[in-house]
């Protein structure tokens, strides 16, 4: 049975990027997850992931320290310069309005594909040579004084100092440790969707709180693209889901 510093399940992007930056520190990982495939990732200008991230300066920073955030696509990463935040009352003062300018910083944040960050970190986890990625199932773990040991679902057994769930909200292992978690359910679905616009959108992005008690957020991509995410109320939200995308974008003409 192998031992490691580290055991990492779960192979979503705070799995990846904790086992990159702990193995670069020299630590001995395994990682753990049934797929490590981020899903469809396109490097075509048609084609864009609909789940993005806005990343403030330090995640920037992170990455940077990691030596990703050099090796991504750049034509695919989106500056924000300018944020405008609008309430809930129609009136034009109702406006909270972030500049980069006014800051005296370079930009506010940047908008990236959720999959192109994936795609990067596993590229450069490749040449890790602290990091064991082990393709199957956590099932079963005991812990001890000294080490944690971990069963998979072939029958292989991992033993390690720690064991850190990434394994997504519906972590198995919470569960299985009995830690308690509160959920509020606020009747509301996320409905993301890109769009390619005719005008400029100036670096900027853009949300409003709805007086129906939604949110609308259209944030900006590379090339006059933006990336909606519109939570809406759940009986709307499945509404929305049937529209096609002409009528969809229609909606946000208003």
């Amino acid at each position: 049975m192998n031992s490691y510093d580290l055991i990492i399940v779960g192979a979503g992007i705070t799995g990846k990027a904790t086992a990159l930056r702990l193995a670069q520190l020299g630590l001995k990982i395994l990682h753990i997850a049934p797929n490590f495939d981020p899903g469809s990732h396109c490097n075509d200008d048609l084609t864009w992931d609909s789940r993005i991230y806005a990343l403030s300066s330090s995640s920037q920073q992170l990455l940077s320290d990691m030596k990703v955030w050099e090796a991504m696509d750049h034509s695919r990463i989106q500056v924000v310069s300018d944020m405008r935040i609008f309430g809930d009352s129609g009136q034009a003062k109702d406006e909270l309005h972030f500049s980069a300018y006014s800051a005296t910083v370079p930009q506010l944040a940047w908008i990236v594909e959720a999959s192109h960050i994936e795609k990067t970190l596993d590229t450069a986890s490749q040449f890790q040579g602290n990091i064991q990625r082990v393709t199957d199932t956590a099932t079963d773990f005991l812990s001890t004084k000294d080490a944690v040991t971990v069963q998979t679902q072939t029958g292989q057994s991992f033993s390690a100092k720690l064991l850190l769930a990434a394994d997504g909200a519906q972590s198995p292992i919470r569960e299985k440790l009995q830690i308690q978690t509160l959920i509020n359910d606020y009747g509301q679905t996320a409905i993301v969707a890109n769009f390619e616009c005719e005008l400029d959108h100036k670096d900027t992005a853009y949300q409003w709180f709805l007086d129906n008690g939604e949110i609308l957020a259209l944030l900006p991509l590379p090339n006059k693209k933006l990336s909606m995410v519109w939570s809406a109320g759940t009986a709307h939200a499945e509404q929305l889901l049937k529209l096609a995308p002409d009528a969809l974008c229609s909606c946000l003409l208003y």
